[in-house]
């Protein structure tokens, strides 16, 4: 393997002992064997899965404002658990409001005459309205 490679694989987040790993279930052989590259991934997954905290993002670009009814009028926060396995990770602050921000393609496959969503780390609402304009 070519070092400029591995070092490619290192900043895109690949451990050592995941390469360790998917080295050693190759086994030693002379002949030339093609590996398919998300088996690595996969294991390094694994690897890290528990180690890592969990965020949540959106891009400015193509985010919209989606209106929740049922929601609170004034912003609530709660204390959640980075990793719902790993409390050592510490927790985070999560804003419950009425208006949240949603990537427009998934704002898209909403239905504006209202039905019941379920957020991750919110609670069950029904949404009344979408407002369709980008957010800056």
């Amino acid at each position: 393997m070519n070092v400029f490679f591995l070092l490619g694989l290192s900043r895109r987040g690949l451990t050592i002992d995941a390469l360790k790993q998917f080295i050693l279930e190759q086994g030693a052989s002379k002949n030339t064997n093609l590996m398919d590259i998300t088996k690595l991934w996969s294991i390094n997954r694994l690897k890290i899965d528990p180690l890592v905290k969990r965020f949540t993002a959106i891009s400015k670009m193509g985010a919209v404002k989606v209106h929740l009814s049922g929601a609170p009028e004034i912003p609530e926060h709660y204390s959640y658990p980075f990793h719902k396995k790993n409390n050592s990770l510490g927790n985070k602050i999560v804003t419950h409001y009425n208006t949240i921000l949603l990537d427009a393609e998934d704002a898209n496959n909403l239905n504006p005459n209202g039905e019941e969503v379920l957020f991750i780390l919110y609670i069950q609402l029904l949404y009344l309205y979408i407002i369709l304009y980008k957010y800056t």
